[in-house]
C-alpha cells in the first residue's frame, strides 16, 4: 500500500511539473529577471491618458518639440522639459518622465 501511495504521489507531482513547464515559457531552473523601474517624482503634473492634444496644449502649454507621427496607428510624441507625451491619433496614450 505504501509503495502504491508513493508511486501515485510521484505521478501526480511529475505530471503537475510537466504541465507547469509546458505552460511556462521559461524553463525550470533558468533564471528569469525583469527590470523594475520607477517613474521618479510623482509630484510632477503630467497629461493623463485620453486627453486630447488641445486639452494638453491648454493645460500644459506648447511643447519644446513635436515629433511627427509614425506607424499605424500613428503615434506621435510631444517633448516637454520634464516628460514626453505619446499620442495615438489625437489622444494621450502615455506620458513618461525624463530620467
Amino acid at each position: 500500500m505504501k509503495k502504491q501511495l508513493t508511486a501515485l504521489l510521484t505521478t501526480v507531482v511529475l505530471s503537475s511539473s510537466l504541465n507547469t513547464i509546458a505552460a511556462d515559457p521559461v524553463k525550470k531552473g533558468e533564471l528569469y529577471t525583469t527590470a523594475v523601474t520607477t517613474q521618479g517624482d510623482h509630484s510632477v503634473s503630467r497629461p493623463r491618458n485620453a486627453q486630447t492634444k488641445q486639452e494638453v496644449s491648454s493645460e500644459f502649454g506648447e511643447p519644446e518639440n513635436k515629433v511627427a507621427a509614425i506607424g499605424e496607428p500613428p503615434i506621435s510624441r510631444w517633448e516637454y522639459s520634464n516628460y514626453h507625451v505619446y499620442f495615438e491619433h489625437n489622444l494621450v496614450i502615455h506620458s513618461v518622465l525624463k530620467k
